[in-house]
Formats: structure tokens, C-alpha cells, sequence
């Protein structure tokens, strides 16, 4: 106890090196406990659901695309329910939009439709009522389930609520159940309504369209590569069945597990390499600063040891350094992980899966700590036994006799700077490499104009519209009301609008050849316009395209290649919907557009007149000159509730915050490994700040001696810079492996840019040459001032 009263007043008296070295821990084990948390909570903690290792997401793919996963049809599902022997459950759900009627007017609810037993498959707790039931597939599916949080906001959680009606797309339906708090799907986590399959008329209309998420539950005895191959079996008896657009799709079977954080895989790796290398940076800063310390100590080791000490009492001292550093950081970076941890959170809170969920994991922090004060004694065992290992005499003369030599030698302190170096050298090269892929991602050609767009929805109540003719001249309607809006230069409507989600397919055929699944919006006469896309050949869609003119279609550049081999199709007509099909005549060519955002691969498309055949559900942009797009919603809202006060304008947003949302989790990356660069940077300084004070304090007498003798202050200071940057040179160069090893952990999350770009790599070294200049200038300038006689009289 004594010892480690001693070795606190001890590091009492140096507060700069004390704060210093409690300061790096406490960074260290904060960003790593964050790291550690947000692997935890969202790779490897279970789904909250009973058995998740169980559930298993069904999809078609195609052999020549592979990683693109597509809905299942309903006749495919049907036949896989009936045959399967690998599913306890097999089950299927889609989206489906509910427009809420209430005494402050609509409001639109995202909600699912779902086969009898889906919820029951993934062991969906109650909160009241029950699930469904077949009679409530035979009466219609007009039986609902909500969410707990609609139950709250609405009912405010009256349990009296089962039984009781709610009017929901102009119809009644009858509250059957209320789901518990627990329970979110969580690959649609805003599903607030849970209605019967059968309230989808497409599913009886049209059973080979491709629109159903499938999961099943795996019998006990069942693997995943046996369902797989079960599957395939099926598939392969579906062959014969299935129409021409859609022979060839396979099954691929994926964990629910991987479908839900998969994506989100790569960057979290990512995320926690980048933490790790913080952390151990972390940890050579303070084993640094601590060995300055203890070889400023051995003239005090070496009377200690004259007197009879032996070096376990020695060591004993530096253990209680240790243990002070280390219980102070770990305490004071545990408290701040809470703090990172809500702060990451609450500015992103949808950039992975389950990131609600993510809190600060206290097993992992603390192991994480255990590892940091391990790491501090296993990197600082050279000092450490350097520093016990006393030589009386030529200690206890130390100050006086030491010359230029000892310290021109590559020291144990010089390794550390050097790696501490190499490893914030991959820091700072990864986030120049994250800045470089947001930027070319916000600046890729996407083919049309985001700026200046102010995008919403507009879903259209069958019961007040039920016809096309209805619905065409409400749309004329809307339209030439917004183009009269102030602000307004140019209006559009689309039913797959860039970056909105929507990704519709029609079969489609040229000359006679089998029909292939084709992108297809359906787009008003000023969409294009509207959007900036070029217009190559031919003409665009006039108000004369509609109901008594014949159909026609534009076709973008990528269909003219892969579909025309490059002939002119201007005049040719093309088979859309299944065999024989309706023809169209093509009447333009436009430029390609990436629908996805910047990472989707290009796909041909097709558009088609809206007026022509239109649909219940589309959306509106609205162009203006203005730089703030946000401000036309107010005015958007009102001209719409002028044409018609029921109908319901959801998702607004400019086209700029639907690029930001695809950019979202490369710009998260890039301000993860921004901050944890910075904080590489500092510590790397106050690293090299350390060492170069320590080296010239020594070097006292002989830069008296140099300034006696002639030499320039200039020289002397030249002398110590050079001493502070050659361990940040050569751990700069070193660090080259480590920047080559973690940019290609971040390979699968960089756009336009290779993970050894020049650019990156001369950045980082470049910023870490500065801070070693920088951190080497205040001893310099202590040095260069120093006054001959006295430095030498002290000496």
C-alpha cells in the first residue's frame, strides 16, 4: 500500500504526464469499447427471435447474377410450402402501404401482408389479442395485427382494442391482435400493420410476378445445405412450369442472420480494425510516456539500488505506475464509451441493422481493458527492464557523463514512436481513402440532375378513384396544379422514381426473341425534363401519349446495346407483358440512369406513357431554381390537398437527402476513421513531443558544448527535428504493410478509388511527417535557446 501511495504522489508532481498518459488509455479503451460494442450488438448477438439460428430467407436468383436476390412468386411459393420435408414452416410476407383514416385526416402506415402462419413462424410474442387464422384467409383478409408502438401512438395501449374496427384504405377491417414490444421484423423495422395475404389481388391475378419475401423455419434435424439442396430440386421440377422470362431462376437460401447485417458486415470489420488500431496506438503512447518517466527515474533507481534494493522492489514501483495509468484510463475511457456510443447512435441510427440496439457491451470493454494493461507491460518490458536493471556507478554519474552517442543510437523509445507511427499511418490512409469514396460517390454521373428536385408520393385511394380514367385526369389534375406552384420550373411523375427503392420488371421481348424481365417506369410527359435526362433520339412523351393513341415506349442507351446491337430502333416495336404480349412502338432513346445509386450495376429500361395506363401509386418531382428544394413542400402539400384534401403526399425529401441515404454508410465510415485518424495524429505527436523532450533534456550539456564551439542555433534545432521525425519516417515507410492489410479489409466499401492509391498513401505520410516536425519544435526551440554557460554549468 505504501508503494502505490508513493508512486501517486510520484505522478501527482508530473500532472502534464499523468493527464497525458491517462488521457491516451482513456481514448484508447473508449474507441475500442465501441468498436467491440457495435460488433457485438449488431454481428453477433442473436436475432430476437425464439431459435434464430433456425430462420432462413428463401430468394430466386439468377445463374448470371447470383448475388442479386429476387422475390418469390406466388405460384413458386405455393409449391415449395406444399413439398418442402425441410421447413417445419415455410412462410411469405410483401409491403404493403395502408392509409390510416383519423379525426386529423389521413395518414399513410407501412404495413405487410402475410401468409398464415408467418408470424407464428417467427415466434411473434402478443401483446394482446391472437395471430391468424385460416377463417381469416377465407373471409377476405380482412383481419389486421398491429405493432406495439401504432397500439401506443393510436389507442394509446387500450387492450380492449381486439375486436374493435379501423378503417384502413377506405374499408373496414377488425383488430384481431396487438403484437408485443419485443417483436420487430426486423428487415422491415416500420411495419406498423400485419394484414392476410389474400388482401393482395396481384397474388390470384398474376401468380408468377415475383413479389414475396419467403423465410422458413428449419426442422430440427434439417440443415441449411440440405434445405439448399431441396430446393433445388424444386426448382428444378418448377422448370417446366414457369413462363419464358423466368426459366433458369434458382433458390437461394441465406440465413436470416446474414440477410439482416450482411451488408452492414464489410463496414462494421471495418469499423472495428479502425478501433483496434486506435487502441494500440493508444497503448504505445502510454508505454512511452511511461518509459520517459522511468529512465528519468534512474538516478533515483540507482541510490534505491546502492542502499540494498533489490529489482523485484524496483519493478514493484513501476507496477504501481501501471496500475494508477491504467485504472485511471480504463475508468475514465468506460465512461466515455457511453457517451460515444449515444452519440454514434443518435446521429446514425438507421446506418446498420439493430442499430437501436447497440449498447455498451461491459464484458467486451472490460476484456478489452484487461488487454490494455497487458499490451502497456508486454510493449514496455524492454524499458522496464532497462530500468530495473541498474548499473550504480554509471547511473548515479548519468546526468554528467552521458554523451551524444547514447542517444544517437536507436532506442527502445524510438521502436515505439515507429510503431505507434505505422499504425496511425493506416488510420490516416483510411480515411483519406473513406473522403475519397464519398466524394466520387456524391459526384458520380447517376445520368439526371439531383440538384434542385424536391421528390414525394403519391398513393391514390382505389375507393374515390376507380378507374383509369379517374385516376389519369386526377393526375392531370395534380400536375398542372404543381407546374402553376411558385417556385416551380418543371414537374415530372414517375412510379419508379431514381433512388426511391422501387424496382419494378415487365417481361419483355424485341423481334420475336424470348421475353427477358426489363426494368419499366411509367413516366408523365415532363419527366424527363424534369430529371435532366438526355434526351438521344427521337421524341419524349406528350400529353396526346394516353388512352386513345397507341402505345408507345422510350428506351434508354444501355437497352439500344444489349437488346438493338446497336441498330436504330426508332419505329420498332417491342412485346411487353407475357407471351404474345402488348406490342409498343419505340419513339426515343434516352440516357442511362442508375435507378440504385452509384454501386448498382447499369440495367437496361423502358418507359412508359403514365397517362396511357396509369397507376395507383406514383411519385411526383418537382424541380426549381432554388437552392433550398425543401422549402416547395409546404406549397406541394396544400396544392395537392386544393386538387383533392383526402389525398395523402408521403416521403418527402429532395433528391439530395435519397443520394445521401446511399452514401450514408461510406460517409459513417469516413467520419469513424476521420476521428479516430485525428485522435492517431494527436497521440502521435505528444508520442514524439515525449521523446524528443526526454532526448534533449539529456542532451543538455552537449548542445552547450555545440553552441560554445560555433555551432548555430538553427543547427541545434535542425539536429533535435531530425532526431523527433526519423522514428516517424521509418515507421511511416513500415506502415505501408499495415495500410496495404487494412485497406483491403475496406476493399468491398471503396468506390473509384484502389486500396493503395497514391493519393491516400502520400496523404498519410505527408500529415505524419508534420506532426512529427510538430512535435519535435518546442523542444527544438528549448534547445536552440538555450544559454551556452549555463546549459554546460547545470550540465
Amino acid at each position: 500500500m505504501g508503494d502505490l501511495i508513493r508512486s501517486l504522489r510520484s505522478l501527482c508532481r508530473q500532472p502534464l504526464l499523468c493527464a497525458a498518459s491517462v488521457g491516451a488509455l482513456a481514448a484508447g479503451v473508449a474507441v475500442c469499447a465501441v468498436g467491440v460494442s457495435l460488433l457485438e450488438s449488431i454481428l453477433l448477438d442473436p436475432l430476437p427471435y425464439a431459435d434464430a439460428d433456425c430462420l432462413v430467407m428463401v430468394w430466386r436468383v439468377r445463374p448470371d447474377q447470383p448475388d442479386r436476390r429476387l422475390p418469390v412468386s406466388r405460384r413458386t411459393f405455393d409449391e415449395s410450402r406444399r413439398t418442402t420435408r425441410a421447413f417445419s414452416q415455410l412462410a411469405a410476407t410483401r409491403d404493403w402501404p395502408f392509409v390510416v383514416a383519423g379525426r386529423e385526416g389521413a395518414e399513410q402506415r407501412w404495413g405487410g401482408l402475410a401468409s398464415e402462419d408467418f408470424l407464428a413462424a417467427l415466434r411473434a410474442p402478443l401483446a394482446a389479442g391472437r395471430h391468424f387464422t385460416p377463417d381469416d384467409f377465407a373471409s377476405g383478409g380482412r383481419a389486421i395485427i398491429l405493432s406495439h408502438r401504432f397500439w401506443l401512438e393510436r389507442y394509446g395501449g387500450d387492450p380492449d382494442v381486439v375486436g374493435s374496427a379501423i378503417s384502413l384504405n377506405d374499408g373496414s377491417f377488425t383488430i384481431v391482435g396487438v403484437l408485443a414490444e419485443s417483436f420487430s421484423f426486423l428487415p422491415r423495422p416500420n411495419t406498423d400493420i400485419w394484414a392476410p395475404l389474400a388482401l393482395d389481388p396481384d397474388q390470384q391475378a398474376y401468380p408468377d410476378r415475383g413479389a414475396l419475401w419467403v423465410i422458413g423455419r428449419l426442422d430440427g434435424a434439417a440443415t441449411l445445405a440440405a434445405a439448399q439442396g431441396e430446393m433445388d430440386s424444386i426448382a428444378a421440377r418448377l422448370e417446366g412450369t414457369m413462363p419464358a422470362e423466368r426459366k433458369g431462376l434458382r433458390f437461394r437460401l441465406i440465413s436470416l442472420q446474414e440477410q439482416i447485417v450482411g451488408e452492414a458486415h464489410a463496414s462494421l470489420l471495418g469499423v472495428w480494425g479502425a478501433t483496434t488500431l486506435v487502441f494500440l496506438i493508444a497503448c504505445c503512447n502510454v508505454v512511452g510516456l511511461l518509459a520517459a518517466r522511468w529512465l528519468a527515474q534512474r538516478r533515483e533507481f540507482a541510490i534505491r539500488a546502492a542502499v540494498g534494493a533489490a529489482p523485484t522492489q524496483l519493478a514493484r514501483l513501476i507496477a504501481c505506475d501501471i496500475f494508477w495509468i491504467a485504472l485511471l484510463g480504463t475508468a475514465a475511457g468506460l465512461l466515455l464509451s457511453v457517451s460515444l456510443i449515444d452519440l454514434i447512435v443518435s446521429l446514425n441510427p438507421t446506418v446498420f441493422p439493430r442499430m437501436q440496439e447497440v449498447a455498451v457491451n461491459w464484458s467486451g470493454a472490460a476484456f478489452t481493458a484487461v488487454l490494455g494493461v497487458l499490451g502497456i507491460v508486454g510493449i514496455g518490458l524492454p524499458n522496464l527492464i532497462r530500468a530495473t536493471r541498474s548499473r550504480i556507478a554509471a547511473d548515479l554519474k548519468l546526468d554528467r557523463a552521458a554523451g551524444g552517442g547514447r542517444f544517437r543510437r536507436w532506442s527502445a523509445q524510438d521502436g515505439l514512436i515507429a510503431l505507434e507511427t505505422a499504425l496511425a499511418f493506416a488510420m490516416v490512409t483510411a480515411a483519406a481513402l473513406m473522403l475519397q469514396t464519398v466524394v466520387r460517390m456524391e459526384k458520380f454521373d447517376l445520368g439526371f440532375d439531383s440538384g434542385g428536385l424536391l421528390t414525394a408520393r403519391l398513393p391514390i385511394s382505389l375507393s374515390t378513384y376507380p378507374t383509369e380514367e379517374s385516376v389519369r385526369s386526377h393526375y392531370r389534375t395534380v400536375l398542372a396544379s404543381l407546374e402553376g406552384q411558385p417556385g416551380v420550373t418543371e414537374v415530372g411523375a414517375s412510379t419508379s422514381l431514381p433512388l426511391s427503392g422501387i424496382r419494378e420488371t415487365v417481361p419483355l421481348a424485341v423481334r420475336d426473341g424470348a421475353p427477358a424481365a426489363t426494368l419499366f417506369a411509367e413516366v408523365s410527359p415532363g419527366y424527363f425534363g424534369t430529371m435532366r435526362i438526355p434526351l438521344l433520339r427521337g421524341r419524349t412523351f406528350t400529353d396526346y401519349d394516353d388512352a386513345r393513341s397507341s402505345l408507345v415506349a422510350i428506351i434508354d442507351a444501355s437497352f439500344v446495346r444489349s437488346r438493338f446491337d446497336g441498330r436504330d430502333p426508332l419505329g420498332h416495336a417491342i412485346a411487353l407483358g407475357e407471351p404474345p404480349g402488348t406490342r409498343a412502338t419505340v419513339v426515343g432513346v434516352v440516357g442511362d440512369v442508375r435507378q440504385a445509386g452509384p454501386r448498382a450495376a447499369q440495367e437496361p429500361m423502358v418507359y412508359l406513357p403514365l397517362l396511357q395506363s396509369p397507376r395507383w401509386n406514383t411519385f411526383v418531382a418537382l424541380r426549381t431554381d432554388s437552392s433550398a428544394p425543401a422549402d416547395l413542400a409546404g406549397g406541394l402539400r396544400s396544392t395537392v390537398a386544393a386538387v383533392d384534401r383526402n389525398q395523402l403526399v408521403t416521403g418527402i425529401r429532395t433528391m439530395q437527402q435519397r443520394l445521401d441515404g446511399r452514401v450514408r454508410r461510406p460517409r459513417f465510415s469516413f467520419f469513424v476513421f476521420s476521428a479516430f485518424g485525428l485522435i492517431a495524429l494527436v497521440l502521435a505527436l505528444v508520442g514524439v513531443y515525449s521523446v524528443s523532450s526526454y532526448v534533449t533534456r539529456r542532451r543538455t550539456k552537449e548542445f552547450g558544448i555545440q553552441l560554445a564551439l560555433g555551432a548555430s542555433t538553427a543547427q541545434i534545432a535542425r539536429s533535435v527535428v531530425a532526431r523527433g521525425v526519423r522514428p516517424v519516417l521509418a515507421g511511416s515507410l513500415a506502415g505501408l504493410f499495415i495500410a496495404f492489410a487494412f485497406a483491403h479489409l475496406l476493399e468491398s466499401q471503396l468506390f473509384g478509388v484502389q486500396p493503395l492509391d497514391p493519393v491516400s498513401l502520400l496523404a498519410g505520410f505527408l500529415l505524419l511527417i508534420a506532426a512529427g516536425v510538430l512535435g519535435s519544435y518546442v523542444p527544438a526551440r528549448r534547445a536552440a535557446k538555450a544559454d551556452p554557460l549555463t546549459a554546460i554549468r547545470l550540465a
